[in-house]
Order: structure tokens, then C-alpha cells, then sequence
């Protein structure tokens, strides 16, 4: 795993196949989560706080993602992932723990289809000096909600998931915007960061 506040240093050398480190993921979703890409969300899903539904995870068609840093502080792990996202990249967080048993925010880039279309865009990641090391991932889960219609309830649901250590992402436009949190490696990841959410 990648050394705290830093790129993910040494990843490259280690297979590029490495399952997700220890702690699983399952897409992040402010307010009103569902799964993301695959089946629709379950009959009388359960409204959340504010009204807001309750996440669902299913797997989608793009289970990689290339873990690009590590961070013991959870607001530079935003940063980062802030800054990726500005530049147009599509990054996101996730808060795991690390093989010494620390608590740290890892910083993820992209959704690719295998490992190799991950490994081939890390190579040009790199080339244009976007990233340092990575490491390639599987993360197939993802939660998926619609925003909150109150300004005040979104912007408590997203505090919320910074809390948590996850920077909610905006996908679609209009009717179908959607707030998504990723990624995570079982259903039970996922589910799990769905009722902390809407504790």
C-alpha cells in the first residue's frame, strides 16, 4: 500500500493485478444512494434522512481503478482529489487502513475495464506527469443516489461523506443527475458505508 500522506511510492513495482487493500469499497452516494452502473435499484428502497432513498450497490461494467496516493490526513486526501477533479480528471477517495494497522484516505483515479486498459492509461498518466507510482485495483461496487432537493439537506449529506473520508461525485445532467461514492470491493462494503451514511 502506499506510504501515508504521499503517491502511491513503490506500487508500480508490485503486480498489476493487486486486489483493493484491505478495506472494501462500495461507490460513494450522498442522501439518496443506489448502485451504480448494472441493475435497477430494489423495489420500496427505504427514504433516508431528509427523505432522501437509501443506497443500493450492485458491481459495474468497470471494476479497476488506479490507487495513485495515500494520506493519513483526511483533508489532504480531499485535496488531492479536489484538484484531479478541477483538472478533469475522475478521481475519488476512500478510507481504508493500511497493513501497520493506520487509519488512511487513499486517492483513486478512473473506472477501466480490465487491468490492462488501467495499466495502459496509468502509462500515460505518467507520461504527461500526472501521477507518480500507482497501483492497480479492483473495486466493482459503487452507491448511487439522487441529490437531495433541499440546498440544506445536500449540503449536510455531503459533510457527511467527507466526514466518512469520501468526496461525493456528480454524474449526468438534469433528471438524471445522480450524487455517486466509489468504490468498493464486496455488496457488503458497500452496504455498510450506505447505513453509516444515513445514520
Amino acid at each position: 500500500a502506499p506510504a501515508p500522506d504521499g503517491p502511491a511510492a513503490g506500487a508500480a513495482a508490485r503486480s498489476p493485478d493487486l486486489l483493493p487493500p484491505p478495506l472494501a469499497k462500495i461507490g460513494p452516494v450522498p442522501a439518496t444512494p443506489r448502485a451504480t452502473p448494472a441493475p435497477p435499484p430494489a423495489e420500496g428502497a427505504e427514504p433516508g434522512p431528509g427523505g432522501a432513498e437509501r443506497p443500493e450497490a450492485t458491481a459495474g461494467p468497470a471494476p479497476f481503478a488506479l490507487q495513485i496516493a495515500s494520506f493519513e490526513i483526511p483533508a489532504n486526501a480531499l485535496k488531492e482529489t479536489r484538484r484531479l477533479r478541477t483538472a478533469g480528471y475522475p478521481a475519488f477517495t476512500l478510507p481504508t487502513v493500511s497493513p501497520e494497522g493506520l487509519k488512511v484516505r487513499q486517492v483513486y483515479l478512473g473506472r477501466y475495464r480490465s487491468a490492462a486498459e488501467a495499466r495502459e492509461a496509468a502509462a500515460a498518466l505518467k507520461a504527461r506527469g500526472i501521477v507518480e507510482d500507482f497501483a492497480v485495483r479492483r473495486l466493482p461496487f459503487a452507491l448511487e443516489s439522487a441529490p437531495p432537493d433541499e440546498p440544506a439537506v445536500a449540503r449536510a449529506v455531503r459533510e457527511r461523506c467527507e466526514t466518512l473520508g469520501y468526496l461525493p461525485e456528480e454524474v449526468g445532467e438534469g433528471a438524471d443527475r445522480r450524487w455517486r461514492l466509489q468504490a468498493f470491493r464486496t455488496r457488503q462494503e458497500a452496504a455498510a458505508v450506505a447505513a453509516e451514511l444515513a445514520a
